[in-house]
């Protein structure tokens, strides 16, 4: 009984030491990977950079496509351009290939004065009722005595009612030639006849005879 009482004791204190020693040694904890410093030239989770914010700048206000009016000026030049233009063959029979501006200078610059100006050809009656009315180029012979000149050349036509830019188109024609008097009697000539009246190639006025 001795012997087991000793027993007993050693195994009762050993024990108590295991014990205490399970109570008072350090925990470790678990174990963590170091962290990683993210290298400077490719950032941890990179965000993109929000796109810049361009200003609207206005926009202008859409509208419908007009028609360009004609300049009155600029048409006025080109319609007394395309006569001056035209041959004189294409006016009268029989008259030279020369173009008409060229001829009026060189027979009646140093027998008259000269001017040029456009019109309707006569034919608007003001009525507002036409589609369309001819357009002419006139050109003026004032002479010394008193007598007067008018060849008017037909150049396109001009839309009364439409609106529409003036038409210039096809050959130039002629559509009267006139000569006035000293007493503003008034007859129709021919380019020839008026041509040679004004250099006194004849001396009857320049009208075309009676039919």
């Amino acid at each position: 009984m001795r012997w087991f009482r000793i027993t007993l004791i050693l195994v009762l204190l050993g024990s108590l030491a295991y014990f205490g020693y399970v109570k008072t040694r350090p925990v470790a904890g678990p174990s963590a990977a170091p962290l990683q410093k993210p290298s400077p030239s490719t950032p941890r989770n990179p965000v993109p950079p929000a796109p810049a914010i361009q200003p609207i700048a206005a926009q202008p206000t859409e509208t419908m496509p007009t028609r360009k009016q004609d300049d009155p000026e600029k048409l006025d030049q080109e319609i007394i351009a395309r006569a001056k233009a035209a041959k004189l063959s294409g006016l009268q029979q029989g008259m030279p290939d020369q173009q008409f501006g060229e001829w009026i200078q060189e027979t009646f610059s140093n027998k008259a004065t000269i001017s040029w100006e456009v019109n309707d050809c006569g034919e608007n009656d003001g009525s507002g009722h036409q589609e369309e009315v001819p357009i002419c180029a006139q050109v003026n012979l004032d002479f010394p005595a008193g007598e007067h000149g008018q060849i008017w050349i037909l150049v396109g036509s001009e839309h009364v009612r439409s609106h529409a830019p003036t038409t210039l188109d096809g050959p130039p024609g002629l559509f009267i030639s006139l000569f006035i008097d000293q007493q503003k009697k008034l007859c129709g000539s021919t380019l020839d006849r008026l041509a040679q009246w004004a250099n006194g190639s004849r001396q009857d006025p320049p009208c075309k005879p009676a039919r």
